[in-house]
């Protein structure tokens, strides 16, 4: 099938699904906002819960039908995605951003369905798939002809993949100070706000974060900013380098959403596999390779049902 046959439904909107949903209808491509009750979009909470059907003919970009992901496959679906375990790209590091981001993957199906970029091209004998070279441009191959990935998929890539690693250097081809800004542009103009506003928001959370207490999990010390109301919150531990827990308590008021966000694998793993089963989180998701992890902690008498404090914080800080 040729790219333009597949329907394409895209999960919760965030700075890369924006990028993604963009690339898709300039191409002329029929695309699909996940649905979770037949009209309303979904947020990253209902993602996994659409109720569109899976055929052959469709792609789900971050997002599943009810009943999960082995519908799609025994539908003969394609899925794109890096957020569990099983999906392309869970198990790539920040050194494989591309080829693990969800726009990398969709980019490398629609070329190898029939899609003709125009981006800078030429013959070559390498393998297919992408390449990074002298630590300057990425190359998407594909049966013989090599594609010099513009800047803006690169940063997309690297930010929602892996955004701390991203911010400590580890993804070959990107600029950390040129990335920092790149993304702070991105953010306000997904937000509707000025560069400017946004800028003294992030710092105003780094001063927040500072503030925060710190705990210990493991033989590593982590900033606990849970329970606290700091919006752009990664964003703002990703550009100061912190380990930082935070949480949200959910939507009914009987549990919270607790994760973590660091560069350093070790403490991702040990939130993963130690501290998080022995707090009684269930639901555990995440990867050391993207340096995010996540549970749930279910209350037994209800919780706070505040508006402002169950508010779903943006998918585009990588908390899921």
């Amino acid at each position: 099938m040729r790219y333009r046959s597949f329907t394409y439904i895209l999960g919760s909107m965030d700075v890369e699904m924006a990028s993604i949903q963009t690339l898709l209808k300039n191409e002329k491509c029929l695309v699909v906002n996940a649905t979770t009750n037949g009209f309303a979009e979904v947020r990253s909470s209902g993602a996994y819960e659409a109720v569109e059907e899976p055929s052959p003919s469709t792609v789900w970009i971050e997002c599943a039908p009810y009943g999960g992901k082995d519908l799609l496959q025994s539908n003969g679906a394609v899925l794109i995605d890096h957020h569990h375990q099983g999906d392309p790209g869970f198990d790539k590091g920040p050194e494989h951003y591309m080829s693990a981001a969800s726009i990398g993957q969709l980019l490398y199906f629609m070329i190898r369905n029939g899609y003709k970029p125009n981006w800078e091209s030429s013959i070559t004998d390498a393998n297919d798939g992408f390449s990074y070279e002298q630590r300057k441009a990425v190359y998407l191959t594909y049966q013989g002809i090599k594609y010099k990935v513009p800047k803006e998929y690169r940063y997309v890539a690297a930010a929602d993949h892996c955004l701390a690693n991203a911010y400590k250097g580890a993804c070959p081809c990107v600029n950390v100070q040129d990335l920092k800004e790149w993304r702070i542009t991105k953010l306000a103009a997904f937000r509707d706000i000025k560069v400017e506003s946004l800028m003294l928001l992030v710092q105003g959370a780094e001063g927040y974060l500072l503030k925060c207490p710190m705990i210990n999990l493991g033989e590593y010390e982590v900033v606990d900013a849970r329970h606290t109301r700091i919006k752009n919150m990664n964003e703002a531990a990703a550009r100061l380098g912190l380990p930082v827990l935070a949480s949200k308590v959910l939507c009914r008021g009987d549990g919270e959403k607790i994760t973590i966000q660091s560069s350093n694998s070790d403490i991702i793993s040990y939130f993963l596999n130690i501290w998080g089963p022995s707090l009684g989180l269930t639901g555990m998701y995440g990867s050391s390779y993207r340096g995010i992890a996540g549970g749930f902690l279910h209350y037994d008498n209800g919780g706070n049902n505040d508006e402002e404090a169950i508010s779903e914080q943006d998918k585009d800080t990588n908390t899921k």
